[in-house]
């Protein structure tokens, strides 16, 4: 709107100073004729004479008023020249859509909204954001003007507190109680993990079973966390060792650890049948 107002007054300024020039500048150069006699066999004869030397004068006030409108109409004029040559900024809007929703969006350190939403950015842009949710691996990126403008973006989950990366998972010992013998203590080991889990490896001869991956430890399915458990008992049958494994995919490899949850989970019902923990 303002700029609207300045370009009427500026195109007005001009008129009023074009005009206001030639009112100035017209009379105050302008040459005066004066009339003059030559007598010629006698008679007068009258001629009129240019003067150039005499101009016509403007009274003060006038020329002070006539500056001022003229200042007036050249810096009017100037800020219409500035508004024609600079335009107005332009900006480009983006749209963040998350799964699950309600991600809190940062850009460049601010919050812009919660997915899914869209904001405005100023061209040229270059600007960081990123994408954060609770038990959710946090997204960033850089926002160019070759950027798209539609984020469609699946997040992937942290790994469970439960989680301890570790190379090599140890063993935990649970001492067999004298009364329980082997065949009873074997079936009520084999007993519990079926309920839990498919068994991939079983030996009764060795006192060897290991049970196949577990995608839905964590009470959902998830393809990025997967978790089994491993027993034995020792040569002489007085003793049953165990451990857990579990794997978190980054979305480039699978990380190696542990689940503790999972771990005193076995050590807990397997104490509860057979006997008690030793280390």
């Amino acid at each position: 709107m303002i700029k609207r107002i300045y370009k009427r007054l500026s195109v007005l300024s001009v008129i009023v100073t074009i005009l206001l020039l030639f009112n100035l500048i017209g009379p105050a150069f302008s040459s005066v004729s004066l009339p003059s006699a030559s007598f010629c066999g006698g008679e007068r004869t009258i001629t009129n004479t240019l003067n150039p030397d005499i101009t016509l004068g403007t009274d003060g006030s006038d020329i002070d008023a006539t500056a001022v409108a003229i200042t007036v109409g050249i810096v009017l004029f100037v800020i219409w020249l500035a508004n024609i040559s600079t335009p107005p900024p332009s900006y480009t809007e983006y749209t963040v859509v998350t799964v699950p929703p309600e991600a809190i969006v940062e850009v460049d350190g601010k919050v812009v909204g919660k997915s899914p939403c869209k904001f405005k950015l100023q061209d040229p842009v270059h600007a960081k954001i990123a994408v954060k949710k609770e038990g959710y691996r946090e997204i960033q990126a850089t926002l160019t003007p070759s950027a798209p403008t539609k984020w469609e973006i699946v997040l992937k989950q942290n790994p469970p507190d439960s989680f301890v990366k570790i190379m090599e998972p140890g063993w935990t010992s649970i001492e067999v109680a004298e009364d329980i013998g082997y065949d009873k203590a074997w079936a009520s080991v084999v007993d519990l993990l079926v309920k839990r889990f498919d068994i991939e490896v079983l030996s009764k001869e060795n006192g060897y079973v290991r049970t196949a991956w577990l995608y839905t430890w964590t009470g959902e399915l998830r393809k990025d966390y997967r978790v089994r458990a491993t027993i034995k008992f020792s040569q002489d049958r007085s003793k049953i060792e165990m451990k857990s494994e579990a794997n978190y995919y980054t979305g480039k490899n699978w990380i190696i650890g542990s689940d503790t949850a999972l771990l005193e989970t076995l050590k807990a019902d397997i104490m509860g049948i057979t006997g008690q923990e030793t280390q």
